[in-house]
């Protein structure tokens, strides 16, 4: 990552953080949960296979592209999903995401290059205006830092309009899914029945994933039929392009700061296919347009 003759502005450890932490199980359905929602939105989002861009730089240059694809391949195709996928693992399970703005600039202290790094530390705490943080590396050794806040973007999971435990609770209930149910052995004789476990099941966690719309990548829950399974992707896809806009608007929001001090302009704009949901959840309601039909336009 470095070179002898630029400057980075990293506070943030270069090492992973290696201490033992308590975490929720991510096993079963609550992994999957965790993957789907955080899954690349370019890909997932994505208005159709004939838009080969999904993110794009709105600039009256190239400074920004260039800042930004400093010591990378391409930070639009690459790396921004990485990132944001981090982001919203961390808002899942932690109710926060931290991103440090790193900047790198070369002999004469000219701004070159642009970086966001993710982090989240076991041991970390803010007091006043910094961010102190202590990790445990994997030979063992201590190393202990600080990151000033002017440095951060700080993404929090009520500003979604959720509670910090929110999406931890569901996952951790999820999967408890997994576990038996030895009520259902009702006597030696009769066994295990499968029937009445898979109906509860379905039942359990459709209570579950109220509000959040998951299918859990089955579309043969005994209680949902097809059109309504639609309705949930639709609903699903756009809980996720609203953490999506939100985030974007974080880093937008950091870019325009860092424009006004060092002379560029420019913000990351896409396009998403659940720009036209709301008219297609409306003509699925109103028989304007069959299951075929939509399905096509969500699964295109």
């Amino acid at each position: 990552m470095y070179n002898d003759d630029l400057r980075y502005s990293k506070q943030s450890s270069n090492y992973i953080d290696y201490t033992k932490r308590k975490e929720i199980s991510m096993y079963g359905k609550g992994a999957m949960f965790t993957q789907d929602f955080s899954f690349n939105f370019s890909i997932s989002l994505r208005k159709s296979r004939k838009h080969k861009k999904f993110y794009e730089i709105k600039a009256p240059d190239e400074k920004l592209e260039q800042l930004l694809n400093f010591n990378r391949v391409h930070f639009l195709k690459y790396d921004l999903d990485n990132i944001l996928s981090s982001n919203v693992k961390d808002l899942l399970l932690y109710g926060r995401a931290y991103v440090e703005k790193v900047l790198c600039y070369d002999s004469d202290n000219n701004l070159v290059g642009i970086s966001f790094y993710p982090f989240h530390y076991k041991n970390q705490i803010s007091i006043g205006k910094k961010l102190y943080y202590r990790i445990k590396k994997y030979n063992g050794d201590i190393e202990s830092g600080i990151v000033e806040h002017k440095n951060l973007i700080i993404f929090k999971l009520k500003d979604l309009g959720y509670s910090k435990r929110y999406f931890k609770r569901k996952i951790k209930r999820l999967g408890e899914l997994n576990l038996p149910d030895f009520d259902l052995y009702s006597n030696q004789n009769s066994g295990f029945d499968l029937l009445l476990y898979n109906k509860r099941q379905d039942y359990k966690f459709l209570k579950i994933m109220k509000d959040v719309y998951w299918n859990g990548r089955n579309y043969s829950n005994e209680y949902v039929s097809y059109p309504y399974s639609l309705y949930r992707v639709m609903k699903f896809d756009l809980i996720r392009n609203k953490f999506l806009e939100y985030l974007l608007k974080g880093y937008n929001t950091a870019l325009k700061e860092l424009g006004e001090k060092y002379g560029f302009s420019g913000e990351i704009v896409y396009e998403s296919k659940v720009e036209e949901y709301d008219s297609l959840i409306n003509d699925l309601k109103n028989g304007k347009k069959n299951c075929k039909q939509v399905s096509e336009s969500i699964f295109n």
